[in-house]
């Protein structure tokens, strides 16, 4: 019997030692878990710090983008109406043109009849005072 108690005692030591170094490995988990806790903390406010750095340059580029989206339209709107407004002004200038063409077309008929009749003026004239106008000279 006396063996069976050491042989328990033995079991009851192993166990115990077990115990005493899981206690000692806990203790170090738990050490380790506290200053994972507190690197974990330091590193939530250093991103609480930077977003709150961060906030005023996203605002301004929040800002810059409206102005730049608000100009953007503007010129849009420009644009547009230089476009429409150059479109007039061919409109315009085309007819312009179209009228001109009638109306040099007109001159022309206008000075070609008067031409027409300057011509014959020295005829005419001849012709009503009683003068013979001479045959041009072959040679000349």
């Amino acid at each position: 019997m006396a063996r069976a108690r050491n042989h328990a005692n033995g079991r009851l030591e192993e166990a115990l030692a077990n115990l005493v170094q899981a206690q000692a490995s806990l203790a170090q988990n738990q050490a380790s878990l506290t200053h994972s806790q507190a690197s974990l903390v330091e590193a939530h406010s250093s991103l609480a710090q930077t977003q709150a750095s961060i906030l005023p340059t996203q605002e301004s580029l929040t800002q810059t983008h409206n102005a730049f989206v608000a100009r953007t339209a503007e010129m849009d709107a420009r644009w547009a109406e230089s476009d429409r407004r150059r479109a007039e002004f061919e409109r315009a200038t085309e007819q312009r043109f179209a009228d001109l063409t009638v109306r040099l077309g007109e001159v022309e008929s206008i000075l070609l009849e008067h031409s027409r009749i300057l011509e014959a003026l020295p005829d005419k004239i001849g012709n009503k005072f009683g003068f013979q106008v001479p045959e041009p000279k072959a040679g000349n």
